[in-house]
């Protein structure tokens, strides 16, 4: 029987792997994800992700995220110490989160974004240094 991270690996992370602009590294522990990171991880200031699922309540969608009470994501705002604008690869980034459809039932967020949302949520990258 197969190890849960390699069924994760096989089932949402091989198929992505081209060689060319996504590459595996292999498993990292702390000090290599350090390293490769620079120290920093991805996140969201509070309240976007309250702000999606205001924003597709307001339009009448019912939708939700994982369950988890849209205010547990984020960290505040003035601790993000960098934003990348990703405007330019938008459509990419939509068109990846949509591609995991087996992580979402149909009342989640992510599969009721339309282009002009996902251009108000989504067209920033954010994230904090940890050390």
């Amino acid at each position: 029987m197969a190890a849960p991270e390699d069924d994760y690996y096989h089932r949402y992370v091989k198929p992505h792997v081209d060689g060319r602009q996504i590459e595996y590294l292999g498993e990292l522990d702390h000090a290599g994800k350090v390293e490769l990171l620079g120290g920093a991880y991805a996140t969201a200031p509070q309240g976007l992700y309250s702000n999606l699922i205001a924003l597709l309540a307001k339009s009448g969608l019912e939708t939700h995220l994982w369950g988890i009470p849209p205010e547990q994501f984020g960290v505040p705002a003035e601790e993000i110490t960098d934003t990348i604008d990703i405007a330019p690869f938008l459509d990419r980034k939509l068109a990846a989160l949509r591609c995991h459809r087996t992580q979402y039932d149909a009342s989640h967020a992510f599969l009721h974004l339309s282009s002009e949302l996902g251009a108000q949520i989504f067209s920033h990258e954010y994230f904090r240094r940890i050390w």
